[in-house]
């Protein structure tokens, strides 16, 4: 675990990232927050890769996706997941 500090024209801010001990798995909201305040303070992408541990495609893809929505949700499409196995009748007869 890395505790970070961000420091900003305003403030300082302590982030504590968990990447060194989770290994290759999405981000987590802290984590994506912490990405989001050290775009806002301006940070290069690559200082923000050398800082938090997360790899360049990830933070030029959360810098994009937060520049364009302004969230850092996922992305849930209406009707995904796993399509049904049974019809409507078959479940009347279950």
């Amino acid at each position: 675990m890395r505790t970070l500090l961000l420091k900003s024209r305003r403030n300082a801010l302590t982030i504590t990232m968990f990447r060194a001990d989770r290994g290759a798995k999405n981000l987590n909201d802290q984590e994506k927050e912490a990405l989001i305040g050290f775009i806002e303070a301006g940070w290069s992408n690559r200082r923000i890769v050398n800082r938090s541990g997360t790899s360049y495609s990830t933070v030029f893809y959360w810098k994009t996706r937060y520049g364009e929505t302004g969230e850092i949700k996922r992305r849930v499409a209406p009707g995904s997941g796993t399509r049904r196995k049974t019809t409507p009748v078959e479940d009347k007869r279950i």
